[in-house]
């Protein structure tokens, strides 16, 4: 996977002012309309979320933690999950892909995370 993003360069970007470790929260499309492209979705949050645990961060990936029981759990308990674990992370990382603004999970995680006063940054991939 190749991704650029200048948002994310300097030394100690994820060390918060306290010294501790940024918690980075992953927001991308999930679902798709079919397995292949929702496979490309995984695999691409995977690559990010790797990328940001090498840069020291520690990463909340939602398509790891919740994608897996997709059909399994109820949409709601997911959802809900996804929206605290996001408003106790330092600052989100959007995975801007073509398909990004097709995802209505994305755009609300977006909406709220700026809501929340959170730090969003983009890498394109």
């Amino acid at each position: 996977m190749n991704f650029t993003s200048n948002a994310l360069c300097g030394e100690d970007v994820a060390i918060r002012p306290d010294g501790k470790q940024k918690v980075a929260y992953v927001i991308g499309p999930l679902r798709s309309k079919n397995k292949v492209q929702r496979d490309l979705n995984f695999a691409r949050a995977a690559a990010l979320a790797e990328w940001l645990w090498l840069l020291g961060f520690a990463v909340i990936s939602p398509h790891a933690n919740g994608g897996p029981f997709d059909g399994v759990v109820p949409d709601h308990v997911i959802m809900e999950g996804h929206k605290r674990l996001m408003e106790i992370s330092d600052i989100v990382i959007v995975m801007e892909v073509s398909d990004l603004h097709d995802s209505l999970g994305s755009k609300a995680e977006i909406l709220a995370a700026a809501a929340n006063g959170q730090e969003v940054r983009y890498v394109k991939f």
